[in-house]
């Protein structure tokens, strides 16, 4: 039997950093709304895939596949960018592996990029500045 995983989806359109917590957003949205979905994936697998697609247009098309379908997700919209469609959870079945099984991984992974852990936090976190989700995406007004 294929390992349960649970999909989410966002937009690349995005901030890299936004993309990741819109996605998360989804997903724990997800496991509230769909308990009796949820419940079996947590206690078999509690995986979660995590994909991007290139923009809304192409969320709501998965979103029509999945209502076509009959298939349970969720949608996330970002009230700081106007309730904007950001990201979308799909429950674990064979239909969603299938229609999304060409889509990119939200982060790729690039052996350039690895950075090993040491336990340092001085070494290892660099500090950040905090950027608006309206600034990163230019709708601030």
């Amino acid at each position: 039997m294929e390992t349960p995983r649970l999909v989410t989806v966002t937009r690349t359109d995005l901030p890299e950093g936004y993309q990741a917590v819109q996605s998360t957003h989804a997903a724990i949205d997800f496991v509230f709304e769909h308990p009796t979905r949820a419940g079996p994936w947590h206690k078999d697998s509690n995986t979660l895939v995590m994909l991007t697609v290139k923009d809304t247009k192409a969320l709501i098309h998965l979103m029509r596949k999945c209502d076509y379908l009959s298939l349970a997700y969720t949608v996330f919209r970002e009230p700081d960018i106007g309730n904007q469609i950001t990201a979308i959870c799909m429950e674990p079945h064979p239909e969603v592996y299938k229609m999304t099984s060409k889509l990119p991984l939200l982060i790729p992974k690039a052996e350039s990029n690895e950075q090993e852990y040491t336990g340092d936090q001085s070494k290892d976190c660099q500090p950040h500045q905090e950027v608006s989700l309206q600034e990163e995406t230019g709708t601030a007004n």
